[in-house]
């Protein structure tokens, strides 16, 4: 368990002494954004929102900031 805690929320210790509720939000927002926002669409196959992040990945290749640069 604190291995996962430590995966979704790195700050978990600081945050458990000082402030329960801080800790429960950040689990939250974590587990939501991993879970529920994740997908590019809803209803999207996983093999399609693979392909699409693959897609996604290769582009940011041409458009990074270092090709602004040189």
């Amino acid at each position: 368990m604190k291995d996962q805690l430590l995966r979704l929320v790195p700050t978990y210790e600081a945050l458990a002494t000082s402030s329960k509720i801080h800790l429960i939000q950040s689990l939250v927002s974590r587990l939501l954004v991993e879970h529920i926002f994740e997908a590019y669409f809803v209803g999207l196959s996983k093999s399609h929102s693979e392909e699409l992040e693959r897609v996604e990945k290769y582009l940011t290749a041409f458009g990074g900031i270092h090709s602004l640069i040189h």
